[in-house]
């Protein structure tokens, strides 16, 4: 029993980013181990995880329960319902098709299915408000970008919201871009093992030209 809740919570704090590069994978592990947990170390593992107060981080914390609840229902193509507020703060009651969770390096967003609209939505998990409700099992459409889930939201981030878009060709590996260039804030595909390309985009074109020069 102890090594279980040592190995929830050190999961659970793994989601927080505080190891680059491990959050999703920590994720899924976490998923797979609760859902074997008896309920008495459920009730231990929520003890001490509001025990816990974690250090100051960049970006908005989002509860690892939640992220967990969510990842499930990703799992078992379960629909889920919650409450959502856009970037203006106006709130919506969406009813969706989840297919993933994705982080980016700063925060956590659900790719998912919107029947309603008809097309793929990205939500900001920390704008996920209320109970998370789950719903019948459903048969998922073809996944976006291949089911490249992270190729997905960045382009959603980076690209595709904005008036104008570039193209550039980066005289540099993409591993070594992608430590400069968050996901957030391009797209970045391999050319060759000397070259990358990055997909970025901007609402001006002065805006755009003063973000590639910085």
């Amino acid at each position: 029993d102890e090594e279980a809740l040592a190995t929830a919570i050190a999961l659970r704090t793994a989601t927080a980013g505080a190891v680059t590069g491990i959050e999703e994978a920590s994720l899924r592990a976490l998923v797979k181990l609760e859902q074997v947990m008896p309920s008495r170390l459920h009730r231990r593992i929520d003890a001490l995880r509001s025990a816990i107060v974690p250090l100051d981080r960049a970006g908005p914390v989002v509860d690892a329960a939640q992220l967990a609840q969510l990842a499930a229902a990703c799992r078992e193509q379960s629909r889920l319902s919650f409450d959502y507020a856009d970037s203006q703060g106006r709130a919506s009651a969406r009813t969706v098709e989840p297919q993933g969770v994705v982080h980016t390096g700063q925060r956590w967003y659900l790719v998912a299915w919107d029947p309603a609209r008809q097309d793929w939505r990205t939500f900001r998990i920390d704008r996920i408000a209320g109970t998370l409700a789950t719903g019948a099992h459903f048969a998922p459409p073809p996944p976006p970008e291949g089911g490249d889930l992270r190729a997905y939201v960045s382009r959603s981030l980076a690209v595709s919201p904005y008036s104008e878009q570039a193209r550039v060709v980066l005289h540099a590996p993409r591993a070594a871009m992608a430590r400069r260039i968050p996901p957030s804030a391009g797209l970045l595909e391999e050319i060759d093992a000397k070259r990358c390309l990055l997909q970025c985009g901007a609402n001006g074109l002065d805006s755009l030209v003063y973000w590639l020069l910085a």
